[in-house]
């Protein structure tokens, strides 16, 4: 920091410990106030969807990862893995392979499904849902929380031209009182006001040639002032206006992803968990069969107990 910068930010802090004590009038200005809630409040709130929306896909791998694990569980485990130490010690080869083959038909045709659907949903979310919603999403949101603090350098610049225009009045009252022009309305100052011209503009056809100084020296800084204002103000009001314009778009993306991620996954899960067609030999369900009236259904039943009526243990009790 160079001196004349130095020295400026040791009287900007002079002034505001003066303005606080009340000996230095402070300028209120509503305007600039509410424009400068707005956008602290429009960052905030766009930080915070951000980080939502972060949650969000983030959710998405965590289901995906559930879902691969699951299915890992389901998958078929080896006899080492299943009988103890003394178990293994008896078991043949022949024996460990029909285990084997055992196991993986316990686990049937659902479990295979799981797996594949589990796969599969792995990636959907690693090329569409993860892509989709970065470049719809995410990264419109990501470019939105940068452009607010690019606000912050002009709210600060504003407010320290306002601290000089503060400090520069409270000079030409000073100066004013010295040259007896402004002693009577010298008293006046106090808690806070707004940015009108008072009594330091006035008349200045008696001015000593100091005094005229101070006095263009705190037009120019009002007049920087009212154009700081008015240029932040605009930016701020436009800001907040396209603000459902760019956001409703970036909203709608999300919940379309999310839609046809859980129509993606709806549909594998309703066929991962589908019942596995009946065997070639298995007589047919009562479900399966067309209700095209009650005389299949007797005879099926009628065929079903001639079966049962034939097994050994119903002839043993004959």
């Amino acid at each position: 920091m160079s001196w004349s910068g130095f020295k400026k930010a040791v009287n900007r802090a002079t002034t505001q410990v003066m303005q606080s004590t009340g000996i230095v009038e402070k300028t209120v200005d509503k305007e600039f106030d509410d424009a400068e809630r707005n956008v602290k409040t429009l960052h905030a709130k766009f930080e915070k969807i951000h980080r939502d929306s972060k949650a969000l896909l983030d959710s998405y791998k965590a289901l995906s990862t559930s879902h691969t694990r699951l299915s890992a569980s389901f998958a078929p485990q080896p006899p080492s893995s299943i009988y103890p130490r003394s178990s293994r010690k008896s078991l043949s080869a022949s024996s460990a392979s029909e285990l084997s083959s055992q196991d993986d038909e316990s686990i049937g045709i659902v479990a295979a499904r799981c797996a594949e659907a589990a796969k599969e949903i792995t990636d959907i979310v690693d090329h569409d849902v993860t892509g989709t919603l970065n470049a719809t999403h995410l990264n419109p949101l990501h470019r939105l929380t940068l452009l607010i603090p690019n606000i912050d350098p002009h709210l600060e610049k504003r407010r320290k031209r306002l601290l000089d225009y503060d400090a520069q009045r409270a000079r030409v009252r000073r100066a004013l009182e010295k040259s007896g022009n402004g002693a009577a309305s010298a008293g006046g100052s106090g808690g806070g006001s707004s940015a009108e011209e008072d009594d330091t503009t006035s008349g200045q056809g008696n001015d000593t040639p100091r005094v005229q100084a101070l006095k263009a020296d705190l037009e120019r800084l009002k007049d920087e002032c009212d154009r700081a204002t008015r240029l932040i103000t605009e930016d701020v009001a436009g800001l907040v206006a396209a603000r459902e314009a760019y956001m409703d778009p970036i909203a709608e993306a999300g919940v379309r992803v999310g839609e046809s991620f859980a129509l993606s996954l709806a549909h594998l899960l309703i066929t991962a968990g589908a019942p596995p067609p009946p065997p070639s030999d298995a007589p047919p369900r009562l479900e399966d069969v067309t209700p095209s009236g009650a005389s299949e259904r007797e005879n099926m039943a009628r065929t079903l107990e001639h079966k049962m009526r034939e097994l050994s243990i119903c002839g043993a009790g004959a």
